[in-house]
């Protein structure tokens, strides 16, 4: 089940859906400031690609960093 978070982005509010277990993964790697770090990995963000599959990119790269665990 998606679970939709709104922000600001570049000026404009949109809204982003993931599955409760990326939320949950944002929450702890941003440690709370999940706003702040969506918006900065966005940035990096290809035109062809959407942004919730962006935030799961980014996401699985860190946990293969070892930056958290998904467990």
């Amino acid at each position: 089940m998606l679970r939709h978070r709104t922000l600001v982005i570049s000026g404009k509010k949109t809204s982003i859906a993931l599955e409760r277990v990326f939320w949950d993964a944002i929450d702890r790697i941003s440690e709370g400031n999940w706003r702040e770090w969506v918006s900065n990995a966005i940035e990096s963000k290809r035109e062809d690609v959407g942004r919730a599959t962006h935030l799961r990119g980014v996401l699985l790269d860190a946990a293969m960093r070892g930056q958290f665990s998904v467990l």
